[in-house]
């Protein structure tokens, strides 16, 4: 592959050639099998990826159709998912230390608000 890429830009990379086949593949079904047309197909394809379903469009209902799609949409939930952890393992492998930091501090104002007695130090002695 490219060697000028580290190993998880690779795998990266290769997760993102594997989407963009992925939603191609499913374009070409709905505007092969379906009879759609392409801002349609790709309409409805956001919807299966997002999990919305609005059910304004209408796809045939024969049994091999929705074998077919069942399976396409299970796996893209989970390629969503897998993407969403890559994204999320991405930003802790750069930034991990700018997260931990970001993370006290929340962690420190949110203790201020379940314990609204440390906001005065004078409560605080007393307590």
């Amino acid at each position: 592959m490219l060697t000028c890429l580290s190993s998880a830009d690779q795998r990266r990379l290769l997760i993102a050639l594997i989407i963009i086949l992925w939603l191609v593949a499913g374009l070409l079904y709905f505007m092969a099998h379906e009879k759609l047309d392409f801002t349609t197909s790709m309409w409805v394809l956001m919807q299966m990826l997002s999990t919305v379903g609005y059910g304004d469009t209408k796809v045939q209902h024969n049994d091999a159709g929705k074998l077919i799609l069942s399976f396409y949409a299970l796996f893209t939930i989970a390629l969503v998912t897998g993407v969403i952890n890559e994204y999320i393992a991405w930003i802790i492998d750069t930034d991990g230390s700018k997260v931990l930091m970001r993370l006290d501090a929340v962690d420190q104002q949110l203790s201020i608000i379940a314990r609204p007695e440390l906001n005065d130090p004078q409560d605080a002695q007393n307590a």
